[in-house]
This record gives structure tokens, sequence and C-alpha cells, in this order.
């Protein structure tokens, strides 16, 4: 039964499945409200019906339409092609991924008009396809973290996305920060345990954990920071700016904790060697950016036809 419920979303495009489940909630509300007031058995069981095809099509995301698949197969060549270029600079290492990334964002590289900017004024939020809304040159960090977790696991590394709630860290206690060595007693060290505000409220933002050789990496691609976790037992990551509590275990955190961390030095290490290797490496990755281009803009083509929510 589910593979033919599943042949069939996959003969129709993501509009239509929109255009189904709105026309689907409109009859529910009305078949609801007739039930109320004429007191219909016929009407109630219509409403059940009804009830129960919404819950099903809400759980489906418009993920198994024929256009939203198509647009996955991109994305699939895409992140591995970017795990392929990884391997051709050998760089098999969390934080040097991590460093190209940022680099190859920001400048245009992954994107079809040779330019990103922060916004979501044009993104699908469709799950399986999230990341594909870069290649449209826009996103915040529930596109930018799943991309590159996609990356990293293409090239070889464990990841995933963690989300939680973030908030900045007043700047007399982020100079602190920034002197510390970041090692899983920095809040004691530094006597900051008593200090920094912890989170509440709800989940505000994403990252990208990966993890390699004993080690755990909580990267934000977004702002461009790399978080730590003082206390390997604990769901509060720190930064030299902002402090994020992550909100829920089943994202994952629990495979990331227990680990080692790196050291601020070796962080900014990474960053250096990855910036001389951008920069003399223009021509391949010039090269990267007109093979997939091509990509770019079929993916463009086809998340822009594609409705939105809201």
């Amino acid at each position: 039964m589910r593979k033919i419920v599943d042949n069939v979303w996959g003969a129709v495009d993501y509009n239509t499945y929109i255009r189904l489940k709105r026309e689907i909630l409109a009859g529910q509300f009305a078949i609801g409200v007739s039930s109320i007031f004429a007191h219909s058995s016929f009407a109630s069981l219509m409403n059940v019906l009804f009830t129960t095809l919404l819950i099903y099509i809400n759980a489906q995301d418009g993920s198994k339409t024929k256009d939203v698949k198509e647009v996955r197969e991109l994305y699939d060549i895409f992140t591995t092609n970017c795990g392929e270029l990884n391997k051709t600079f050998e760089l098999d290492n969390p934080l040097e991924i991590y460093e190209l990334f940022n680099m190859m964002l920001y400048s245009g590289l992954l994107s079809k008009d040779l330019n990103f900017d922060s916004g979501e004024k044009i993104v699908r939020d469709i799950e399986t396809i999230s990341g594909a809304n870069i290649c449209l040159g826009t996103g915040v960090c529930r596109h930018v973290s799943v991309i590159l977790s996609d990356i990293l696991n293409k090239s070889g590394i464990e990841s995933d996305t963690l989300i939680g709630k973030f908030d900045s860290i007043p700047i007399e206690l982020s100079t602190k920060f920034m002197v510390q060595d970041f090692a899983s007693s920095l809040m004691i060290d530094s006597g900051l345990d008593i200090n920094i505000p912890v989170p509440r409220g709800h989940a505000n933002h994403m990252i990208t954990a990966a993890k390699k050789d004993d080690y755990a990496y909580y990267l934000d691609s977004m702002h461009r920071r790399i978080y730590h976790i003082p206390d390997k037992s604990s769901n509060l990551l720190v930064s030299d700016l902002g402090v994020m509590k992550i909100k829920d275990k089943k994202y994952k955190l629990e495979k990331y904790t227990g680990l080692n961390i790196t050291k601020r030095e070796e962080e900014i290490f990474a960053g250096e060697n990855i910036k001389k290797l951008f920069d003399d490496n223009m021509d391949i990755l010039a090269k990267f950016y007109i093979d997939n281009k091509e990509i770019y803009e079929e993916i463009s083509n086809k998340m822009l036809k594609m409705s939105r929510l809201h």
C-alpha cells in the first residue's frame, strides 16, 4: 500500500500537493462545521476521513513529489562534487572542510549568480532539499548548516545538524573568552560558570556537528564561529561571542559529547591554511563553479516554481 501511495505522489508536482493540501483543509473545516450544526453521522464520518487525510499529507512534507525528488537528485550530485573537491585538496579534517566551505559560500562559488546573501525571502523550506536553497544564492542557518553537514558526510566524515537557542555574550565576558584556551575546563578556569547567561525560550539557531578521530566539532557557518563544550555532559555550547543551548536530544547531540575538543590555536591554523589554499587554487575553484553552474541553475529553476507555504 505504501509503495502505491508513494508512486502516486511521485507522479504529481509539489504545487499540486500544496493545492490538494489546502483543498482538504478547506473541506475538513466545512464538514466539521456542518457536523456540529447538523448532528449528521455522515458528516462526522467525513470529518474523520478528512482529518486522517490531512494528517497523512502533512506528514509527507511534499518530499516525495516528482519535482522535489528531481531537485534532490541534482543536489546529491552537487554535494558529491563538493566531497570530491575536498578529496582533490586532500582535506579530511572537519575544520579545514568547514573553512573551505565558508570561503566558497561567501564568495558565491556555491550559488548560481556567484553571489550569496543571508535571507529567507525566496527560500523553499522542504526538508529533503533544504540545503539546496544555497544554490539560489540565499539562505539562513537552517539551510547553511544542512548543506555543510551533507558535504561533510559526502567527504567521509560523520555529521548532523543541531538545533538550539542562541544568546550573545556581553562584551565584557566575550573578551575573557577570547584569551582563554578552549579546553574542557574553560568554564571553571575562567570563573565564568556563574556569569554565563543560559539561553531560555524557543530554538532560534541551527549549526553543524561533526566528529572524527575522537574529536567533536560544533561548526556555525552562518556566523563563522566554532563552539566548544566546556562540560562534556552538558548540552550548553560556547563560542567567543555567544552561548547556545541544544534544545532536544533527538537532534543527536549525544553522539558528539564525551569527545575531545580542538584548541583555538588549531582552529586559527586551519583557517590560515585554507585561506592560502583558496588564494593559490582559484583556477581549480573557478572550474568547479563552471562545472556545477548548470546544476545550480536547474535546481534554482525548479525550486522557484514551487509554491511557498507562507
